[in-house]
């Protein structure tokens, strides 16, 4: 390239000297060094030498430009950095003598492998043993294992990342110990078992992983309980770089796991604040969920058991009788419920009364929202607080050696707080050698734990501990929340307030909304907000801004603008900074708007100005689009990017710019896109029709029928509509066929008919007919979600042959009943479908009873779905559950859910039993409660539940407004000047 590039120089008359070359790079690269040309392109290529870590973003550059001035398109940047990687390890493999490269150094540090680290070490789980004789060897650590339907998913997810194609994020979900860690230990052991490893501890230590550069095509990244990743404002950003790594770079693997149930749903629910990279990473096409069952099906028990047998192992037996039952098997091996039953005996059973005031402490602490690990003194004080004074001990090293006992399993006299001396209550972390440790409850303890106990339970001292030692401005920020939920306003005030002080983004306008609805802050208070709200996060400041102005605190909002938000806030969202601008000219404070747009202008990166652009465009920035424009967006644009090259199109259109059109499109952005995301390509196509580069689509389209990955059903679909927009006809037919015969379908059974869909409109009805053979050949029908999506598809999209199939599966027979809204939705796709014995055999199985009573709203589909089928008695059973079961929040939201969706035998049926079941202790969700059964007409009940709750009305509206203290009862008035001073 280099030779071609000076031979087009001198044709041209015009210089290609090194020193020519590092000015024109200079321009972008500030610290580019023209030696650096002589090192990786000299006129002896055997003085060659590999450019060295963190010097790739110059390679790409030197390649780019020399391209140009060839005459040449566009190369592929990441082509080019995977072979950079393959060439640093193969030159280290050249020094060392060694002909593979997976035992090299990683970015100067010796390399770890799954072989290396080991299982126990990687937080496999140690399978529990059972007593036996001391001459009898000790078993393994780990049983034999038995694979599942979701070992030949992530086998699957993994093969082509580890061949070095598209990068890949694989997360498996679940419930605690139900085979995770193992699994994915498991098919790293038979695929990659001497790749590089890479395994962070923190989100930090993952952040300064992926800026250091040293995660390579062919890495490993071990990202076990991944919510020590992605949560707070590390986490935001080690999931914004790690997104960025997976997309512009090949080969790359990372692996974690997650529980459903709180992590997976907080993380990916669109509304949470403060997720948005995380969110964004957890559904990026690179990403790939896999679901990990906590009970085995009968065909699995089966299999389990051949396994013991074939083995000869006793746990496998042991596991496989104490889950039979439920199904419950592999939680066994690991001890889990026999620490739960040791936990449930309460104090002075297996723990005595302070080492089970620690682990309640511990469990509470998760409950509540306490994410990191925890220090000895919030265990401490919290315990010391909920012991009988008759229980305190007199060892002022009381409590660390009681730590030292349940995290060890031994205590100092010998006796043994473990199971089976293997798993212990509390695990240590430390992080570094020497350190203070911290300690973390087991996880089945802590999953299970939540189910059995309310953490509204949560003792006074443990609030109290938590406001006290709690530093982490992240986890202040959910403690916060987690004590607004359970209208304990004066705590959730007081940890707002600390978090504002140490800088979290979003306390303030939290703190702020608190204040101003229950009328509890005063001048002084709103004033504090503004003076100490941190600027950094757009979003957050645009909400501060709102908040203030709708709460009419206009002072507190003058003295914050006078902080000048506009000149200290990050630029790095472009949709929130058009957020914050759209905000200030809304309170019209356009210096302020006028000055953050200017800054844009100036500041971003010329490289990513599309966003930006069309952002400015949207504020009637036409100043600030003029100067970005003037900064060349064109020449600098990452043309790999097809999201990146339709914004920057489209803004361009928006100014009347054609000249810079036509000059990013002379780039040929159709040759160089990355295709990893169809959807974005898809997208791309179109924007290419509309700008009137017909030719470039159909380049483009070609490219994509061909090659595009095959993860993402319903971004293959978009697709597959552009090609049919461009008149593609050719590459419909290739794509169609690639999309039948060889889609992948991962989490993502509910995007199957969307393809379908998309294949029929197109003509390809054969191809659609494969796809869905293939689907209903695949799904597991335990997951009773995914059978009904594609039972309903099927059924939208005449697919006969593919119902039979699925049907002759018998879901109805297998589906997990534990999630009622998917319950309720196979029973909804088998009476569409007319299978009526199908129905009554699911019935039979008794939903009702089985169904966890976790999500009000799903619960409330699969009650108005049993009164649709007439299943009368199963639904007044579960109406009785909910009342008998749940609390009183609970059982509101549930009528409520009723009532929305027009099930009006079962909302009176259920308004009657909360009537005369309900706890009425809590006198603010009484008032609720009540509130809601005078709106759905059920006045019986509100006379029931009024004369239950001895007339609480006016206890109730002091309740809403001041809250409940953490001990239960109702607050007396408070308000800011009541709380001591900020810390």
């Amino acid at each position: 390239m280099r030779e071609r590039a000076e031979e087009a120089r001198h044709r041209e008359n015009a210089s290609f000297s090194q020193r020519t070359v590092q000015d024109e790079l200079r321009k972008k690269h500030p610290r580019f060094r023209g030696q650096s040309i002589s090192d990786w392109a000299p006129e002896d290529s055997s003085a060659f030498k590999v450019p060295q870590q963190g010097s790739d973003d110059h390679v790409v550059a030197l390649v780019l430009l020399w391209s140009a001035w060839a005459g040449e398109g566009a190369p592929d940047g990441r082509w080019w950095r995977n072979q950079l990687d393959r060439a640093r390890t193969e030159r280290a493999a050249e020094l060392r003598g060694r002909t593979t490269a997976v035992e090299q150094p990683v970015g100067g540090l010796c390399a770890e492998t799954l072989v290396t680290v080991g299982a126990l070490n990687l937080e496999v789980h140690r399978t529990v043993t059972a007593p036996q004789d001391d001459s009898a060897p000790s078993p393994p650590d780990l049983t034999p294992y038995l694979a599942r339907t979701h070992d030949a998913d992530l086998r699957a997810a993994l093969e082509p990342a580890l061949a070095g194609g598209p990068s890949v994020l694989v997360m498996l979900t679940g419930d605690s110990s139900t085979g995770k860690t193992r699994a994915l230990y498991e098919a790293l052991l038979a695929l990659a078992p001497n790749q590089p490893l890479l395994r962070p501890a923190t989100a930090e230590d993952l952040l300064d992983l992926l800026r250091s550069d040293r995660i390579t095509s062919g890495t490993v990244l071990w990202l076990n309980e991944s919510q020590r990743f992605l949560f707070g404002d590390d986490g935001e950003r080690a999931a914004a770089a790690l997104r960025r790594l997976l997309e512009r770079r090949l080969g790359v693997v990372a692996v974690g796991t997650l529980w459903t149930d709180p992590y997976w749903h907080e993380l990916t629910r669109p509304a949470t604040i403060g997720h948005d990279q995380s969110r964004a990473l957890l559904t990026a096409p690179a990403t790939r969920r896999i679901p990990v069952r906590g009970a085995l099906s009968d065909r699995e028990r089966a299999d389990w058991a051949e396994l013991a047998r074939l083995q000869g192992d006793r746990r496998l037996y042991e596991a496989l009788a104490a889950g039979t039952g439920d199904g419950r098997v592999v939680q066994h091996l690991s001890g889990g419920p026999e620490m739960l039953t040791a936990y449930m005996e309460g104090p002075d059973g297996h723990f005595t009364p302070v080492e089970h005031a620690l682990i309640t402490a511990a469990l509470d602490a998760r409950h509540l929202g306490h994410t990191e690990s925890l220090p000895e003194t919030v265990l401490a004080d919290a315990a010391d607080g909920a012991l009988h004074p008759h229980q305190r001990p007199a060892d002022p090293d009381w409590a660390r050696k009681a730590l030292e006992a349940l995290s060890t399993g031994e205590r100092a006299d010998g006796s043994r707080t473990d199971v089976r001396r293997s798993l212990t209550a509390l695990t240590a972390v430390r992080p570094r050698s020497g350190a203070p440790a911290r300690y973390e409850p087991t996880d089945y303890l802590d999953q299970r734990i939540r189910e059995l106990r309310d953490s509204r339970n949560a003792t006074p001292a443990l609030w109290q501990a938590l406001t006290d030692h709690t530093t982490a401005p992240d986890t202040l920020f959910g403690l916060a929340q987690s004590a607004d939920r359970h209208a304990l306003y004066r705590q959730a005030v007081l940890l707002w307030r600390k978090a504002v002080r140490l800088g979290h983004p979003w306390a303030s306008s939290e703190l702020c909304g608190r204040l101003a609805l229950c009328e509890l802050g005063d001048h002084d208070a709103f004033l504090w907000i503004a003076e100490h709200a941190d600027l950094s996060d757009a979003h957050a400041v645009a909400h501060l801004i709102d908040t203030l102005t709708r709460a009419g605190r206009h002072e507190a909002l003058s003295v914050l603008l006078q902080r000048e938000p506009a000149s200290r806030v990050d630029l790095t969202i472009a949709a929130t900074v058009g957020a914050l601008i759209t905000v200030l000219r809304d309170c019209d404070e356009d210096d302020a708007a006028d000055a953050l747009c200017t800054r844009v202008a100036v500041d971003v990166p010329a490289a990513d100005t599309g966003a930006w652009l069309l952002e400015l465009q949207k504020a009637g920035a036409h100043e600030a689009v003029t100067v970005l424009l003037g900064r060349d967006p064109v020449s600098s644009a990452d043309i790999t990017s097809p999201a990146g090259v339709l914004e920057l199109l489209t803004a361009l259109h928006h100014a009347g710019a054609d000249e810079d059109v036509w000059a990013l499109l002379a780039r040929r952005p159709e040759e160089s896109a990355d295709l990893t995301n169809p959807r974005a390509v898809a997208r791309l196509i179109g924007k290419l029709l509309a700008t009137g580069a017909g030719e470039a689509a159909h380049a483009l389209s070609r490219r994509a029928a061909r090659y595009s990955p095959l993860v993402d059903p319903a971004a293959l679909a978009d697709l597959l509509q552009a090609l049919k927009q461009a008149g593609a006809d050719t590459e419909i037919v290739t794509l169609s066929r690639r999309a039948g015969a060889e889609a992948e379908f991962g989490d993502r059974m509910g995007d199957v008919g969307v393809l379908v869909d998309a294949l029929q409109r197109v003509g390809a009805d054969e191809d659609a007919a494969v796809l869905s053979h293939r689907a209903a050949a695949y799904v597991n029908p335990a997951f009773p979600d995914d059978v009904a999506d594609l039972l309903e598809q099927f059924r939208r999209s005449g697919q006969s042959a593919a119902t039979a199939v699925l049907l002759s599966r018998r879901p109805e027979a297998c589906a997990d009943l534990s999630w009622p809204q998917a319950t309720a939705a196979l029973l909804g796709a088998l009476h569409d479908a007319d299978e009526t014995e199908a129905v009554a055999a699911l019935l039979d199985r008794r939903p009702e009873v089985k169904s966890e009573l976790r999500d009000a709203y799903g619960v409330a589909v699969l009650a108005q779905v049993l009164e649709d089928l007439g299943a009368h008695e199963a639904m007044t059973t579960l109406n009785r559950r909910v009342v008998a079961e749940a609390d009183i929040e609970f059982v509101t939201l549930l009528l409520d859910g009723l009532s929305e969706y027009g099930a009006d035998e079962a909302t009176a049926d259920l308004a009657v039993h909360a009537a005369t079941g309900v706890e009425t202790t809590d006198a603010a969700a009484v008032a609720v409660l009540l509130r809601l059964l005078r709106t759905i007409g059920a006045d019986e009940a509100v006379a029931v539940l009024s004369s239950r709750a001895e007339d609480r009305g006016a206890a109730a509206i002091e309740a809403r407004r001041f809250g409940r203290e953490a001990n239960g009862e109702n607050a007396r008035p408070w308000g800011w000047r009541d709380l001591p001073p900020p810390p």
